[in-house]
């Protein structure tokens, strides 16, 4: 995209900043991104107000801070949140689009990674290193064809076209011949992949819940095959009883038994059994198996015929294009109450359900003849779906709600119903993120409360519940691969975007990552070990209430690294309508009572009077400014702060018990310490005092023995060093003549 100088802040975000310009030339053989000039966010050195102004715009600040009405020296600028300036300054952000939803594993596998993978199975380390290089032409391709409204493009002809594509660079002398080579040997190795290549859109979460339900069509086919099989066992049992009888005649009724499967021995059986009438079956097992034969045959065809059925209204159906996305499901148009529409579908599915297990678990014990009259009989008669294991229901055609948040939450009598009942009924809400974005802003009472499905499903802990986007897919996959298998109530709450821009992606990711509209997942199979059920690691810095990032900024006194909390607030901001609204502050009032929107949250009460909340943004120059926000923001701040420390608490992370059970131990570990140094340090200062009296007593005896035993006084005297003596031959000797001898140590006795 070119920039113009005329364009603001605001064509930014309600535009596509960026995408790639269709005009922009071609490199030669790889593509070198350019090197971006690096200008950092700056603050303004403006001389400060004298106290009389300042006191004045500060009492005009505190009443837009109560009423929300701008003061008359608010500044007229173009402004978005700071942690947001790098991408608008034309960065783009790591979307992990496009993906691949296999149609092999049914799974979603993100693009580069699947390139990068493909690249390393087929060389080795330091080999093709041109094409490695351009394997980042294949993702751009991938993205320029998956960026249309319909955002998916079959995967094998989006890479036969990238890697034609790539043919096309001019190769310069030998590599030529040798980069194509390379190029057929990743053509063969991508092409085993088979899948729909998806880019980034509001349709991702139907994509991804449509490539599930083609999973459980493959599950399906797996169950009518033992469907099949197991009629075709109790079809033996009813042969073997018809041959041993005869019509009137006398003629037996069958007399070819070259029917018998893999099920049962036929020829076994009929070698146990006699051809009398008196060794035939029982009438009462007879019954039982012909009932089980017609259950297993209508459910055989049944099956064969049922799809998963979504109810929705028509206008989410046109929205997101469901009759197209969804191939592998029947859609149910409802007027409202869908849940309940949903439960009554269940119901009437339900007995036709458990009369086919039960008829499935009898058959498996008539063909293996272990069926117990006095054992099975009361049981069986007592069947229902209290006994059907979790393996049993995944068996059941899914049933899925596809309803607006808030009107779930209109009707939450539907949904509770669905909830209380822990029948495996799915709901999908969906929630939008303009209207998550502006929701309570202009709300003025004192308490801003959203009621939210999740809160509900939570409260009753017996249903799987996942909370995200589709910025996500991966997790998103999961968690709805998770849901559907969950024998259960399922409820995705999910974020949708209007359209398929890379700024709504940079709203969407906002809106989560300030914990707006949090990640969360609770996995009520996901076993019994404490806490194990709860997960919001998904989120940034989930151990804090916002999450903050460094950024280097300039400054009068040089370059520097502060930290930045992102906020809900800053999600709020990327609205242009939300932030003309608010109180652009100039730099000359700036003053200790604006305090930062996350350290304000976190101030006692008392120590909040007087303050203003603000958070920090950029304008069109690339200053920092500061920008108050009004009550009816911080309140709605304040809610969705406190919803998130709820979420924390749940998670296990900054709970209070588990903070003060940490301090005890603490402490506790800490007094042990302590009482074990204090014994460490008496038992050595007893070893010392030991010591100093052992070694006084021996000093106190050799001075004894000194003062009594003069004559012996040499025993204790030092040893004398070795002493040079000169012998004399003569009485005037030549040099010749004289000799060194070293006397050796003697003790005095022998000297005399």
């Amino acid at each position: 995209m070119r920039r113009d100088k005329s364009i603001s802040f605001s064509d930014l975000f309600n535009d596509d900043p960026f995408i790639a310009d269709k005009d922009a030339p071609q490199l030669e053989e790889t593509i070198v991104a350019p090197k971006k000039r690096i200008q950092l966010p700056t603050v303004g050195d403006v001389p400060l107000a004298d106290d009389a102004d300042l006191k004045h715009y500060q009492k005009s600040l505190r009443q837009f801070f109560v009423s929300g009405e701008k003061t008359s020296e608010s500044l007229k600028l173009d402004v978005a949140p700071i942690l947001f300036s790098s991408y608008l300054r034309g960065d783009s952000p790591e979307t992990g689009f496009p993906v691949l939803l296999d149609h092999t594993d049914h799974g979603v596998k993100s693009l580069r990674n699947l390139l990068d993978e493909a690249f390393g199975r087929i060389f080795k380390e330091g080999d093709a290193a041109l094409l490695k290089k351009n394997l980042t032409r294949i993702e751009s391709y991938a993205t320029r064809t998956t960026g249309g409204e319909t955002n998916s493009e079959d995967f094998a002809t989006v890479m036969v076209g990238a890697l034609r594509e790539l043919e096309q660079l001019d190769i310069h002398g030998d590599e030529g011949p040798v980069f194509k080579e390379h190029l057929a040997l990743l053509r063969s190795e991508l092409l085993k992949f088979q899948g729909v290549l998806i880019g980034f859109s509001p349709f991702v979460a139907f994509q991804v819940l449509n490539l599930q339900l083609k999973a459980r069509q493959a599950r399906k086919l797996s169950f009518l095959k033992g469907l099949k099989k197991l009629v075709s066992g109790l079809d033996e049992i009813v042969r073997l009883h018809t041959a041993g009888r005869t019509d009137d005649g006398g003629t037996r009724l069958q007399e070819n038994f070259d029917f018998a499967g893999s099920m049962i021995s036929f020829d076994r059986i009929v070698d146990m059994s006699a051809p009398s009438s008196s060794t035939e079956i029982p009438e009462t097992r007879l019954k039982r198996v012909q009932h089980c034969l017609d259950v297993l045959k209508q459910a055989q065809k049944s099956f064969a015929e049922t799809h998963a059925r979504v109810f929705v209204t028509a206008g989410i159906a046109e929205e997101f294009s469901l009759k197209q996305i969804l191939t592998d499901a029947a859609l149910e148009i409802t007027v409202s109450n869908a849940c309940a529409k949903a439960k009554e579908a269940f119901d009437n599915e339900l007995n036709a359900f458990v009369q086919t297990i039960a008829a499935i678990r009898i058959a498996e014990l008539e063909v293996q003849n272990k069926f117990d009259e006095h054992l099975h009989t009361h049981f069986f008669n007592l069947f229902g779906i209290q006994h059907l294991a979790t393996e049993e229901l995944q068996h059941l055609s899914p049933i899925i709600v596809v309803e607006e948040s808030d009107r779930l939450m209109n009707q939450p009598e539907d949904l509770l119903l669905l909830l209380t009942a822990t029948i495996p009924v799915k709901v999908l809400a969906v929630n939008r993120l303009a209207d998550t974005m502006k929701d309570g802003l202009t709300d003025r009472k004192d308490n801003v409360l959203r009621n939210e499905p999740v809160t509900l499903a939570l409260l009753h802990r017996n249903a799987f519940v996942f909370q995200g986007a589709a910025d996500t897919p991966l997790q998103l996959n999961s968690a709805i691969s998770d849901g559907l298998d969950a024998p259960s109530p399922a409820l995705w709450n999910l974020l949708f975007t209007a359209n398929n821009g890379t700024s709504e992606f940079i709203r969407l990711n906002a809106a989560i990552e300030s914990r707006c509209f949090p990640r969360l997942t609770y996995n009520v199979n996901a076993g019994e070990r404490f806490g194990s059920r709860f997960d919001i690691s998904a989120n940034p810095q989930p151990e804090l209430h916002f999450p903050v990032y460094p950024m280097s900024i300039r400054t009068a006194d040089g370059e520097q690294t502060r930290k930045f909390a992102l906020t809900v607030a800053d999600c709020f901001a990327l609205d242009t309508d939300n932030i003309s609204g608010l109180e652009i502050i100039p730099a000359k009032y700036r003053n200790d009572g604006l305090v930062p929107l996350a350290e304000y949250l976190a101030l006692p009460h008392a120590d909040l009077i007087g303050k203003v909340p603000f958070i920090w943004t950029i304008d069109e120059k690339n200053i920092l400014q500061q920008v108050a926000i009004p009550f009816t923001w911080l309140n709605r701040c304040m809610e969705r702060s406190d919803n998130w420390q709820f979420i924390q608490e749940l998670g296990g992370v900054n709970s209070y018990h588990v903070k003060r059970a940490i301090e005890l131990a603490r402490g506790e570990w800490e007094q042990q310490k302590e009482a074990e140094t204090a014994a460490l340090k008496a038992d050595m200062d007893s070893q010392i005092e030991a010591i100093r009296r052992e070694e006084a007593g021996k000093a106190m005896e050799r001075l004894v023995d000194v003062l009594l035993d003069l004559d012996n006084h040499t025993d204790i005297a030092p040893a004398k060093s070795p002493a040079t003596k000169v012998i004399v031959s003569s009485d005037n000797p030549s040099a010749e003549e004289k000799t060194l001898a070293v006397a050796p140590p003697v003790q005095e006795e022998q000297a005399e």
